[in-house]
């Protein structure tokens, strides 16, 4: 009787290791690997003339633009304000938007190769519609131009 119940347990302990095995690399696939995309980041203040970052490579795996921009807040300095067509960048790199009507602004254009996109400064959407995708190019601009 103990030599048929041993088994039983064998099984038993395969099937709960493979259960727990199957759930942690399910998380991990849900998660998405960090650093799965490779983005170029370029922070121009034209209203100075200064490139205030310059072709900078960020590995994230960050969904949207806006989600990039808040998981890297600190070293950006990003601001924000929430409109309701999405977060409009109010602030980046310690240069802040104070005149809402007149500008300076920040706007930026957004040029993804492997989506086939390529939106000039002033055409792209707000923040949270734009998706990620490896080799994507971002060009901040601070300016008096609307587009």
């Amino acid at each position: 009787m103990k030599k048929s119940i041993l088994p039983k347990i064998i099984i038993a302990i395969i099937a709960i290791l493979v259960v727990i095995g199957i759930v942690f690399a399910s998380r991990n696939l849900i998660k998405g690997q960090k650093g799965e995309k490779t983005i170029t980041i370029t922070i121009e203040n034209q209203i100075d003339h200064k490139y205030l970052m310059k072709d900078k490579k960020f590995e994230t795996d960050s969904k949207t633009l806006a989600d990039f921009l808040k998981a890297n807040q600190k070293d950006l300095k990003v601001t924000f304000e929430q409109t309701k067509w999405g977060p409009f960048i109010t602030g980046l790199m310690g240069v802040d938007s104070t005149n809402m009507d007149k500008g300076p602004w920040w706007m930026y254009s957004y040029d993804s190769p492997s989506q086939n996109l390529n939106l000039k400064v002033g055409a792209a959407p707000a923040a949270d519609k734009i998706n990620l995708a490896n080799g994507d190019k971002i060009e901040f601009v601070f300016t008096n131009n609307a587009g």
